[in-house]
């Protein structure tokens, strides 16, 4: 978190989800933003999110922007968003906005939740403004996007995971092809366990809410990518975006943050947003499809030994214990050899991939540029090659391809 005013940007943690419905004919790429604090949230996306938007590709793009606007009613805990701020994640292209405990914040908090991007917590009891799920469609692919908010961020929810069986229900047959979860909660432990609960039947569980990104990504099993809390969007100066005088000023005269003190004497003062360098946090999340596969122009026989490495979709594999590694042109699905050996067409991107004695494969690296994959497959080839051994690594110490490539090519990465 530290630099100049808009450097660096941190876009962790990252994901590669494993099909967890039907496969669809193609990958989907989703990148999901953390809560966007602020003026200077939305500003930094301003610059840097059509940048990297070419750079990742995504089919859907989806943020949490609850506390977009320091704007509320309320005068300590205000936040919300305002339409003004959903017509900014419009026109950079975000295809839906979630939210949490602060959605009803906003003086325009009724306005900004009937904008059809945007969701407040599904699990919240009684009428309440806004919807808790949407569908968003994009050459013919459609991601179903539910928030959902814990009962440690939010008092008198119902459990999330009713919430969720429910509209899973609603959804069931082919409503959606793949579905995403914000999940805003306080509690690790409540977030891990809602995960584990819903594993295999949801493409992804997205913590939100602490602003304070985890580094406990993984892919649960049946194919759930899930992560503690993406982190947020804004100001790193202080506390969770926000200036902590307010937090501080509550926690030494003991009232709570919202409202008066107990005793009536001392009136609350308006949260505001902390000043210092900008960070963002978000997943860069793929669902990989079924694309057609060139045969390999050769295979990499592997020797003995233990050599652990971890795959794209986050297995960890032995690779002396698999038949080959080879090196795939992946064309889009539907295309025939012939038409790519005849008319000389470009491979999308390259995959480098062990063979499993089962003849399952295994992806480890993949890559629009031929000459990153081919050193990926000299890199991998080389290292096993040497029975795992690498400064600074035992023979049966884990590892990935952008390891190895980053410690044996750091000009590269």
């Amino acid at each position: 978190m530290h630099g100049t005013l808009t450097r660096p940007l941190r876009w962790l943690p990252r994901a590669t989800l494993v099909p967890s419905m039907e496969p669809s004919a193609r990958d989907l790429r989703l990148l999901f933003i953390g809560d966007i604090v602020g003026d200077a949230g939305l500003d930094l996306l301003d610059e840097e999110l059509p940048a990297l938007r070419v750079r990742l590709r995504p089919d859907f793009v989806i943020a949490n922007a609850e506390n977009a606007s320091l704007t509320g009613e309320n005068p300590v805990g205000g936040a919300g968003m305002t339409r003004g701020d959903v017509a900014r994640l419009r026109a950079l292209g975000v295809d839906a906005i979630t939210g949490g405990n602060h959605s009803w914040d906003s003086a325009e908090a009724v306005a900004a939740l009937e904008e059809p991007e945007v969701v407040r917590p599904l699990n919240v009891t009684g009428e309440q403004p806004g919807r808790g799920a949407l569908v968003v469609a994009r050459d013919g692919a459609r991601l179903g996007v539910v928030s959902l908010v814990s009962a440690t961020a939010m008092e008198h929810v119902e459990p999330p995971f009713e919430a969720l069986a429910r509209q899973l229900e609603r959804w069931s047959g082919d409503a959606v092809d793949l579905v995403l979860v914000d999940f805003h909660g306080e509690s690790v432990s409540e977030k891990q366990t809602f995960a584990w609960s819903i594993a295999g039947r949801v493409a992804a569980v997205l913590g939100t809410h602490t602003h304070v990104p985890t580094l406990d990504d993984r892919v649960l099993p049946g194919g759930t990518a899930y992560v503690s809390d993406v982190g947020m969007t804004g100001p790193s100066g202080g506390m969770q975006g926000y200036a902590p005088e307010v937090f501080v000023d509550a926690m030494r005269h003991r009232h709570p943050v919202r409202g008066r003190c107990a005793r009536g004497g001392r009136p609350s003062r308006r949260t505001r947003p902390c000043t210092g360098a900008l960070c963002s946090g978000a997943a860069a999340l793929r669902r990989r499809g079924e694309p057609h596969r060139r045969p390999p122009p050769r295979s990499s026989p592997l020797g003995d030994g233990t050599v652990w490495m971890w795959t794209l979709d986050a297995k960890l594999i032995n690779l002396a214990l698999v038949e080959s590694i080879e090196l795939l042109e992946v064309f889009p699905e539907g295309t025939e050899l012939e038409d790519a050996e005849d008319e000389e067409l470009e491979p999308e991107y390259l995959e480098l991939v062990a063979v499993l004695p089962s003849g399952r494969e295994a992806v480890l690296f993949d890559s629009e540029s031929a000459e990153d994959a081919q050193q990926a497959y000299e890199t991998v080839a080389a290292f096993v090659a040497r029975g795992g051994l690498i400064d600074g690594l035992q023979p049966r110490d884990p590892v990935s391809v952008a390891m190895l490539l980053e410690r044996t090519h750091p000009s590269k990465n």
